[in-house]
């Protein structure tokens, strides 16, 4: 990597650099900030399909967050977003596939059955929530998608015995078996 980065940066931006950002700073720059901040995630969180922020739904999900372990929420966020971390600045910076910024959204899922599994699409950091019976099910249905959408595409084809090119037809969405 820092082959690379000398090739694409020239020495004296480089000798500039060093004296503007710590190592610290450029490593959040590249990989995001290392905490996760749920007030700032939900803060920053957009609702659609019909979802309110104060309907039974929203206030589940957000409560079956709160209960998640840090490594839990990592991977709800790579689920949705595509990454483990949030973006330097807040929930409000973060950016879907296509490099412009894309805020956490949540839709009400209104074309999914009762009590399924939540659909992400990461390319613009949305997921599909469907309508739960109960915070239990909601709780467990989040908890099985991320646990099981954190499994990479060539994993999922292995076990489940796909060829390669099955598993690159579903990249688009992160959908649980």
């Amino acid at each position: 990597m820092l082959r690379g980065l000398h090739v694409a940066v020239p020495a004296p931006i480089m000798a500039k650099l060093s004296t503007l950002v710590t190592p610290s700073d450029f490593a959040s720059m590249l990989a995001g900030e290392p905490n996760i901040d749920l007030a700032d995630w939900r803060r920053n969180c957009l609702t659609t399909g019909g979802l309110r922020r104060r309907s039974r739904r929203f206030r589940w999900f957000w409560r079956a967050v709160r209960s998640f372990s840090f490594e839990e929420r990592e991977q709800l966020l790579q689920f949705v977003t595509g990454s483990r971390r949030p973006p330097v600045g807040g929930f409000a910076q973060l950016q879907g596939f296509n490099g412009g910024v894309h805020r956490f959204t949540l839709c009400a899922g209104t074309h999914e059955p009762r009590d399924s599994l939540p659909r992400a699409h990461a390319c613009i950091c949305t997921m599909d929530l469907p309508e739960y019976s109960s915070y239990a099910v909601l709780r467990r249905a989040l908890h099985t998608a991320v646990t099981m959408g954190s499994v990479g595409f060539d994993d999922a084809a292995v076990a489940g015995g796909s060829s390669a090119s099955d598993a690159e037809d579903d990249a688009g969405d992160n959908t649980t078996p």
